[in-house]
C-alpha cells in the first residue's frame, strides 16, 4: 500500500473537477476582457467575473469603484459581445467585503500644550456667565487630565 499523499496538482486533473476547471478557464477569460474594456484606473479594482444566467456578476473590492463600475455596463456587455459572441441581459457590480475588518491603530487626540491649558483655565475666571465659567473649568480639567494621563502612560 502506497503511503505517499497524492499531489494536489494531480487531484485537480482529476475528471471530477473537470468542470470547475472550465469554469474557472470562462470567468478569467472573461475578467481579462472586462478589464481589458475598462479605464486604467478601475481595472484593478474589478477582482471577479461570474456568469450568472444571463448576466454577469462583477465583483469590486469596495462600494466606491463599486459604483463606478456600474457606469460601464452598457460598455462592457458590447465589449463582451464582440469578444466572446455572448450576449449578456445584464451587467451586476456586486462588493467583495474585506475578509476582516481592518485594523486601526489607536488615535491619541491632539491635546493642547500646558500654557494653552493654563489660559483656558484662566478664562474661566474671567467669563460672566456662571455656566459658560463652568464649561471653561471643565474643559480645563478635562484636558489637564489627559495630558497627566498621557505623560504618565509615556505616549
Amino acid at each position: 500500500m502506497n503511503r505517499d499523499p497524492i499531489p494536489v496538482h494531480n487531484l485537480l486533473q482529476a475528471e471530477g473537477f473537470a468542470d470547475m476547471r472550465v469554469q474557472l478557464d470562462l470567468q478569467a477569460r472573461l475578467l481579462r476582457i472586462v478589464r481589458q474594456a475598462l479605464p486604467e484606473i478601475l481595472r484593478h479594482h474589478c477582482l471577479h467575473c461570474v456568469p450568472k444566467d444571463e448576466s454577469l456578476v462583477l465583483y469590486a473590492d469596495n462600494p466606491a469603484w463599486a459604483y463606478q463600475l456600474r457606469f460601464y455596463g452598457q460598455h462592457l456587455r458590447r465589449a463582451l459581445e464582440d469578444a466572446t459572441g455572448t450576449n449578456y441581459s445584464e451587467i451586476v457590480v456586486h462588493n467583495l467585503m474585506p475578509s476582516r475588518p481592518a485594523e486601526l491603530p489607536h488615535a491619541h487626540p491632539n491635546l493642547p500644550s500646558a500654557a494653552m491649558v493654563d489660559h483656558i483655565k484662566s478664562c474661566a475666571g474671567s467669563a460672566s456667565c456662571p455656566e459658560l465659567r463652568e464649561a471653561w473649568e471643565r474643559l480645563g480639567r478635562t484636558l489637564e487630565e489627559a495630558r497627566r494621563k498621557r505623560e504618565n502612560d509615556g505616549n
